[in-house]
């Protein structure tokens, strides 16, 4: 499942503006992230390595390095913590695409590509970087899919319909999603990774607990701005409030069509009520039912 309301880079940009505007902030980093990508100190060459490319499944921190065996034929390593050995992820010329693989899970690590290289190496000179990723993209994405489910779930909880009416609230495309629902939906899911990595009792205090405050406020914003979906009963005496006409022309109280009023006698009023055992103050949903029309 592709994510539909937001993406993850825009939740991305917003944990990471919490964290600039807020000195002392938890940052939460992702595949992508590295520190420290340097050369070794003896090296001989001048080569020079641009950057290296994390695969979206990985996440955790393990320092690599990368050693030219001769001046083209670069080895690669995870580079042991203490009392650990060195771990062989591979060789491969700097002139060609090197993938490392995790040795005990079979997954992609990371990508170096032939472009990143530049300068002249000789035997022996060597790169180093960190991985720092707290969590991977792929799994960050499955979260902010979370989110999305939340808010679609709370729409179709508010809205009262069937199944077959759900592609009519449910948003399949960025495009057609409203701008309130993308919103909700970063803002959600930006609160829901924060609390996912950094879950404390401060929580509920915190600047990522406003996202989900804010959040809420739009998906209900949204909701009361929908036709609702259900029969009401209107303030003034006689009338009533429906979705729909059937085949003879009288007004039902199912289906998504947009609401339309209509003028009915109190004596059919009150026999619909008595029928369906229905408040007069609010019918929420009465699936199906017909009322003829009065002159």
């Amino acid at each position: 499942m592709a994510l539909t309301y937001t993406t993850l880079n825009k939740v991305k940009q917003l944990l990471l503006s919490n964290f600039s505007l807020h000195q002392g902030g938890r940052r939460i980093d992702f595949s992508e992230s590295y520190l420290n990508l340097a050369p070794g100190e003896d090296n001989v060459g001048n080569v020079a390595l641009s950057r290296v490319d994390f695969d979206d499944s990985y996440w955790g921190q393990a320092q690599f390095q990368a050693t030219f065996t001769d001046t083209t034929t670069v080895a690669y390593v995870i580079q042991p913590d203490p009392n650990q050995n060195e771990v062989s992820l591979g060789s491969g010329t700097r002139f060609d695409p090197f993938t490392a693989t995790n040795p005990y899970t079979s997954t992609d690590m990371f990508t170096v590509s032939p472009s990143y290289w530049s300068g002249y190496s000789a035997v022996g000179d060597l790169f180093g970087w960190r991985s720092n990723a707290i969590l991977s993209n792929e799994f960050a994405e499955t979260i902010i899919e979370g989110a999305e489910f939340c808010i679609d779930s709370g729409i179709l909880r508010s809205q009262k319909v069937s199944n077959s009416d759900r592609t009519q609230l449910i948003f399949s495309t960025t495009a057609t999603t409203p701008k309130p629902l993308q919103i909700a939906a970063m803002y959600l899911g930006a609160y829901m990774l924060y609390s996912a990595v950094h879950a404390s009792s401060e929580l509920s205090e915190s600047e990522a607990f406003q996202w989900f405050q804010l959040a809420k406020n739009l998906v209900d914003d949204y909701v009361r701005s929908l036709p609702s979906q259900g029969p009401q009963w209107l303030s003034r005496p006689g009338m009533v409030s429906m979705s729909d006409r059937d085949d003879t022309g009288n007004p039902t109280f199912d289906g998504m069509a947009l609401r339309q009023t209509v003028t009915l006698s109190m004596d059919t009023v009150q026999s619909y009520i008595r029928k369906y055992k229905k408040n007069v103050d609010y019918i929420n949903y009465i699936s199906p039912a017909t009322v003829s029309l009065t002159d």
